[in-house]
């Protein structure tokens, strides 16, 4: 079972809330034998609330399964239709589109596969319609021999499941047509809007999906998306009922300098939800302030300490942000971390955009504002960042290189720490170094077109800010009144686009 529509519509939400508790209530007795998956295809959120807040026994039953994929740009039927029966977990697969009702066709689905695995079963009358032409069912292996349905039809959201039947019963699965009214309930809905999510009219892409189908089976193409990971479209999480952290413990660390931007941005706008914020003050060892002046590496080998004694006083089950004191913030950023983090065990805000000659993206992680889960690898991972800077044991003026950043982008790349799943946050954990024009072949001797206080005003009015922003981190500005600057600048150009 699967959302099919990347922005949400009441049409849709509507069919779900009609059909999913019905359905559910079908097979609630039986949760050894069946299950529902429903995915999300990158809708609204408010659906994942819907069904969190409803269906809760349900999922803790096992008997629902819930999956959102965070990052399709675009709707495609055979894609979705792929990804959710991957996600399926049961040896029979039955696809059920959000518009249709089980029924008591569950058992008689059962039973047929019982007497034979090699069908393809579809509870559909083609002379009177109804709306279940989508209600198949196969057996997972056979599934996967056939390719799945086949990607390379056009996105018209009509004909993938006449050539999924066609090709399964020219591979040699035997073709079992129930035709039973009782077993194919469905909302009704017009042609049109079951293509509408791709722009094409009912007709017209019958005919186009029809004759490319009908080519491939005389052509004997019977195996779909050959040389593809079919289903293959975004970054799917699954959603448990119970909250995956305890708690958001969030560290900063700061010396006296500092303390301006903190009041003034990072406390003065700090999101109104429950997270455990800890502040650190750090002695002023950078007398100047100043990055890469005297002191400097002192003041950030004591925050790189101060985030290893954090993480080692979170729980396992906790979450952990740190954030600079030059950070301001936009709204909540809870449970948007909660939902990025699922599948990694830490992410950094970019640091800039920058590729090398092969267009490979050679940005730097980050360390003034990132999330991560306090495993054993990310304590290792700051563990070995503190050893290794302290070794270094820079005295007076430093270079990047010697930075707590610099190391622990250093230390992440060692073979021993391969196993740390890693990425980076969105554009919306925003720093001005991620827009900024003209930065060819980086390194130290060439970072002029990022800083801050180098801009002249022109160029400053040209820095691009998103709308949609959770943190601002003052990043490549060298010194607090600049950074002030920075901040105020960032400040008042964000509430004028979001107005």
């Amino acid at each position: 079972m699967f959302y099919k529509e990347v922005e949400l519509s009441s049409h849709y939400f509507d069919s779900l809330r009609q059909t999913l508790p019905e359905n559910l209530k079908q097979i609630e007795n039986d949760s050894d034998r069946f299950e529902i998956s429903l995915l999300n295809y990158n809708s609204s959120s408010i659906l994942d609330e819907w069904i969190l807040q409803n269906f809760a026994d349900y999922i803790n039953t096992g008997l629902l399964k819930y999956y959102h994929n965070l990052t399709a740009k675009s709707y495609h039927n055979s894609i979705a239709k792929n990804q959710s029966h991957k996600l399926a977990k049961g040896d029979i697969l039955f696809n059920l589109d959000i518009d249709n009702f089980i029924s008591d066709s569950h058992e008689l689905i059962y039973e047929e596969f019982t007497k034979d695995p090699n069908i393809i079963l579809n509870t559909h009358d083609f002379k009177v319609g109804f709306g279940t032409c989508g209600r198949i069912g196969i057996s997972k292996i056979n599934f996967l021999k056939l390719g799945g349905y086949d990607e390379h039809l056009p996105s018209s959201g009509t004909w993938e499941d006449i050539d999924f039947l066609d090709r399964a019963e020219a591979f040699g699965l035997k073709r079992v047509q129930i035709t039973d009214r009782r077993y194919f309930r469905a909302i009704t809905n017009s042609k049109d809007s079951t293509t509408c999510l791709a722009g094409n009219k009912f007709e017209q892409a019958m005919e186009e999906n029809g004759n490319k189908s009908f080519e491939n089976i005389q052509n004997k193409l019977l195996t779909a998306n050959a040389g593809k990971k079919i289903g293959d479209s975004g970054r799917v999480v699954s959603h448990p009922l119970k909250k995956a952290f305890k708690a958001m413990k969030m560290k900063t660390a700061f010396s006296e300098s500092h303390k301006i931007l903190f009041d003034n941005h990072f406390l003065k706008h700090f999101p109104d939800e429950d997270i455990d914020l800890e502040v650190q003050r750090l002695p002023q060892e950078c007398k100047s302030a100043e990055l890469f002046s005297e002191g400097w590496v002192k003041t950030t080998t004591k925050k790189l300490e101060s985030i290893l004694d954090s993480l080692e006083q979170c729980r396992a089950d906790d979450l952990f942000v740190y954030a600079d004191a030059d950070v301001g913030f936009y709204g909540g950023i809870k449970s948007d971390l909660e939902k990025l983090i699922n599948g990694y065990d830490i992410l950094f805000q970019k640091d800039h955009n920058v590729s090398d000659e092969n267009n490979f993206n050679v940005a730097a992680y980050c360390t003034g504002f990132f999330v991560a889960k306090p495993n054993d690898k990310i304590k290792r991972l700051f563990s070995e960042s503190v050893q290794r800077i302290k070794r270094n044991n820079i005295e007076g003026a430093a270079k990047f290189m010697d930075s707590d950043q610099s190391t622990v982008n250093s230390v992440i790349k060692l073979e021993s720490m391969s196993s740390i799943r890693r990425g980076f946050l969105p554009e919306r954990y925003y720093t001005h170094g991620l827009y900024t024009k003209g930065l060819n072949d980086f390194s130290e001797e060439n970072q002029t077109g990022l800083w801050w206080q180098n801009k002249t005003d022109e160029e400053k009015q040209e820095v691009y800010i998103p709308y949609n922003l959770k943190i601002h981190h003052a990043n490549w500005c060298v010194g607090v009144e600049n950074k002030l600057e920075l901040l105020n600048f960032v400040r008042k150009r964000a509430t004028f686009l979001t107005k």
